[in-house]
């Protein structure tokens, strides 16, 4: 989606033709750069909350296994523990793919930003035809 839409730029600075066009499509690429961040930020969420659940998960699994201690039950016990470490593992993969989607985002957003900058100065100067005399 950059790609495109830094094409669109490079074509849109370099033509004399169908500028209207050009911007258009770029708009539509934008959109659809918009649409992906928010789907990015969707799954960072998603797994937000995903590693608060398993959180609360990995603490039952330990209150199980010290419940198992006190009543005697090892074996009980050692399957309580791996539990909680197979859970506690999840957790740690979960929340590094979180910080992964929200680095994403960042950069991203980042991206975006510059790009609605370039594409309003284009639309801009498509406005306005003495601007781009003076262009």
């Amino acid at each position: 989606m950059w790609s495109n839409i830094n094409a669109l730029t490079q074509k849109i600075e370099s033509s004399a033709g169908n500028v209207s066009g050009l911007v258009e499509q770029m708009g539509v690429e934008l959109k659809k750069a918009k649409q992906e961040l928010l789907r990015v930020l969707a799954e960072e969420k998603r797994l937000r909350k995903l590693v608060a659940e398993r959180k609360e998960h990995v603490e039952q699994w330990l209150s199980r296994a010290e419940l198992a201690v006190r009543s005697g039950n090892d074996e009980m016990a050692r399957d309580a523990l791996i539990q909680r470490k197979r859970i506690a593992d999840e957790v740690a993969r979960d929340a590094a793919a979180a910080e992964e989607h929200a680095a994403l985002a960042r950069e991203m957003n980042g991206e975006l930003r510059i790009m609605e900058s370039r594409f309003n100065d284009i639309a801009a100067l498509r406005e306005s035809p003495e601007a781009a005399d003076r262009a």
